[in-house]
């Protein structure tokens, strides 16, 4: 169990944040993601209601629509068990992210065991990644001589 005082804080609407492709190291696996939703669980659960209730659309700030997958509670259930050692039992918060230079789609985004952010594989198995809203990945990687192209 995560203590509360352990959670990455939950990242903002239109902030740009660092992703790390797979949570690793390296310019290659650096990417920028922009937050384009903050929905709670609860609101996550209404959105794999029936086909009348079902939001299965929404439109993002720069007006393009994106797919919501209809059984997105079951689709959590399933990124937990098949990767328990990273995803938490539970999570407060859904983030999406647009993270344009590595996926076409949304990056969904939910509690890892140690109370920070992994994405889940939602449109296809490549999807997961590390969104550092602590900025401490990226720091600690200048540390070690990785250098970044002008980003944040």
């Amino acid at each position: 169990m995560i203590m509360e005082e352990e959670l990455a804080r939950v990242p903002k609407v239109g902030e740009v944040l660092h992703f790390w492709d797979d949570g690793k190291s390296g310019d290659s696996r650096h990417y920028l993601a922009v937050v384009t939703h903050v929905l709670t669980k609860e609101q996550m659960k209404r959105v794999s209601w029936t086909p009348a209730e079902c939001l299965e659309h929404w439109e993002d700030e720069y007006g393009e629509w994106h797919d919501i997958p209809k059984d997105f509670i079951e689709l959590w259930e399933y990124n937990k068990n098949q990767c328990p050692w990273l995803f938490a039992d539970d999570t407060d918060f859904f983030v999406a992210a647009a993270v344009p230079e590595y996926d076409e789609h949304i990056l969904w985004f939910v509690r890892k065991k140690d109370g920070g952010w992994f994405s889940m594989d939602v449109q296809s198995c490549w999807q997961g990644g590390l969104l550092d809203v602590t900025g401490e990945k990226y720091k600690n990687n200048i540390k070690v001589g990785y250098t970044y192209s002008e980003r944040i």
